[in-house]
C-alpha cells in the first residue's frame, strides 16, 4: 500500500524535495528524471519530468514531510472489523440481551468475531468484512470508521519518535545486533 501511495504522491513529493533542498542548500545537486504520475482527469498514469535530488554520493533522495510519516498504517482491515463492525454486533447483542436480562454485559469482541465467522461458514476476513459492512450499511460503518481514525490521528510522529526510527539500525549495528 505504501508503494502505491508513494507512486501516486511522487510528483508532490518531488516538488517538496526540490523546495526543501534549495531552501537548505542552494547548491544542491539534481538530476533530471522521468517517471509516471497519476492523472486525475484522465484516470491514467502519465509521464512527467522532475528534478531528482542527489546526496553527496550522488544517491537519489526523495524527502517526505515529517508530519505525514507514521509508524503504522492507520487504515487496516482488521482494525475496521474489530473497531467498527464487531462493535455493532456487540451493541446489537447487548441490546437484545438487556431486554431479557438487565444485568447483561458486553462479551469479548474476539469471541463474537469467531462466533460470527463460524455462523457464516468460516469466511475469509475479507468476506466477513464485506458481509458485515453490507449488514450494517444503514449505519455507514466505513465512513464512521474513517471519521473515527481522522479524529484519533495526531498528525504523524514526534521528532523523538522519528529520530529513534531513523537511528535504530545504526544503534543496532553499534551494539552488534544487526
Amino acid at each position: 500500500m505504501s508503494d502505491l501511495l508513494a507512486s501516486i504522491l511522487f510528483e508532490l513529493l518531488s516538488e517538496f524535495t526540490v523546495t526543501q533542498a534549495l531552501m537548505h542548500n542552494p547548491k544542491a545537486k539534481f538530476k533530471r528524471q522521468e517517471a509516471l504520475r497519476w492523472d486525475l482527469t484522465t484516470h491514467n498514469w502519465v509521464k512527467f519530468q522532475y528534478h531528482q535530488l542527489l546526496d553527496l554520493n550522488e544517491v537519489p533522495l526523495t524527502l517526505v514531510p515529517k508530519h505525514i510519516v507514521t509508524d503504522q498504517y492507520r487504515y487496516h482491515a482488521d482494525n475496521y472489523l474489530m473497531a467498527q463492525l464487531i462493535q455493532y454486533e456487540q451493541e446489537a447483542e447487548l441490546k437484545a440481551e438487556k431486554e431479557t436480562n438487565p444485568d447483561a454485559v458486553k462479551r469479548n469482541k474476539k469471541l463474537i468475531r469467531s462466533e460470527k465467522k463460524e455462523e457464516m461458514g468460516n469466511p475469509s476476513t475479507k468476506d466477513l468484512i464485506i458481509q458485515l459492512t453490507l449488514a450494517h450499511h444503514s449505519k455507514d460503518p466505513l465512513n464512521t470508521y474513517k471519521e473515527d481514525i481522522a479524529k484519533k490521528y495526531n498528525g504523524g510522529l514526534s521528532d523523538s519518535q522519528l529520530t529513534s526510527i531513523i537511528e535504530k539500525p545504526y544503534t543496532e549495528i553499534a551494539k552488534g545486533i544487526a
